[in-house]
């Protein structure tokens, strides 16, 4: 049975269709999915894309045999209705598990539609191509593939939206000189404002369809994981779900009670004792024993002066002795020049 706002999706045209979708799935993106109000405006929303998505194929806007230059630029942002189909139908807020991964299991199916039309029109840059199984999930990969892969990808979104801004730069300054331009000639519109109008459009639209794809294929991903998830909790009987958890054992908490209490600080007995202390720190030692201390100190300086002294001494000596030495050699060698002792050196008489 039809709701009268389901209703009333029937008699829209396809672009106010789409319109309504987008805007709401624009104003869902900011708001907590938590909030009462957040689940109507997505409901809404999904009946609006879901009508929008029918008419789209009954009217046969996109062909298999086409090419994405075939495509007219008005009709390329209906690309992204099964896109914004998949983000609003992941944000259904659902506590049972069941009903929460059936949701989740609709809106990968509808990226992977939505991935495979890219693929067809080769909209899917290297970063965001994908190997989507039949049911709409994707093969397994190691952890370093996966990586790279979302690496790629944080890489090229952030190219795309940089360019994107750029090209609504280009599009506003564009706009303004035509409408000098047309204030100089009289109000008379020019045809090339309206082609260039039409050329940013263009390329605004590809490159959100692009920036879709790469934020469909880390959907898929993560919408996976968390189906796996559901289904093993689906799995639990709901009264074993619903089941209190039983608590730590009583030996447990003994001994964290025990450990609780021994950080506490300061028994009472031992605060009793410490009333009468006095407010600085005693004494550890007697004066006669720190005089003994200061004494053994000195003797042991007194000695270790003495032996740097001695050692010095014998230092001194051993240099004088090698000095007495070398001057005794430096004499010899005055009076033994090189050569005397060699009678067959000596020249003739």
């Amino acid at each position: 049975m039809q709701t009268s706002d389901e209703e009333g999706l029937q008699d829209l045209p396809l672009p106010a269709l789409f319109e309504r979708g987008r805007s709401a799935h624009a104003k869902a993106e900011t708001l907590s999915p938590a909030e009462p109000d957040t689940q109507q405006l997505l409901q809404n929303a999904v009946a609006a894309l879901r009508r929008c998505d029918v008419l789209v194929d009954s009217l046969g806007v996109f062909s298999s045999n086409e090419e994405v230059e075939d495509i007219s630029t008005q009709d390329l942002k209906y690309l992204l209705v099964a896109a914004f189909l998949g983000d609003l139908l992941a944000q259904s807020n659902v506590r049972d598990p069941e009903q929460r991964r059936e949701a989740l299991l609709q809106a990968v199916q509808s990226y992977a539609r939505f991935l495979q039309r890219c693929e067809q029109y080769s909209l899917v840059s290297e970063e965001a191509k994908t190997n989507l199984n039949a049911d709409g999930s994707m093969t397994q990969q190691d952890p370093t593939t996966k990586r790279l892969q979302k690496i790629a990808r944080f890489k090229r979104e952030k190219a795309l939206q940089e360019q994107l801004q750029e090209v609504q730069m280009q599009r506003m300054r564009q706009r303004r000189m035509a409408e000098l331009d047309e204030e100089e000639d009289g109000g008379a519109q020019s045809g090339g404002a309206s082609s260039l109008d039409e050329d940013f459009e263009r390329q605004t639209w590809l490159m959100q369809v692009e920036l879709a794809a790469l934020k469909a294929t880390e959907q898929i991903q993560m919408l996976q994981q968390e189906v796996e998830m559901l289904k093993h909790a689906a799995s639990i009987p709901e009264d074993e779900r619903n089941r209190p958890r039983p608590g730590p054992p009583p030996e447990l908490m003994e001994q964290l009670m025990a450990a609780a209490r021994g950080l506490e600080g300061p028994s009472r007995e031992q605060r009793r004792q410490e009333v009468f202390r006095p407010s600085h720190n005693l004494p550890t030692v007697s004066l006669a024993q720190h005089a003994q201390l200061e004494m053994q100190a000195a003797k042991a300086a007194e000695d270790k002066q003495r032996m740097a002294q001695a050692a010095a001494h014998e230092v001194d000596s051993d240099s004088d002795e090698a000095v007495f030495k070398q001057r005794a050699m430096d004499d010899w060698k005055d009076e033994h020049p090189t050569g005397w002792g060699n009678s067959k050196l000596r020249p003739t008489a």
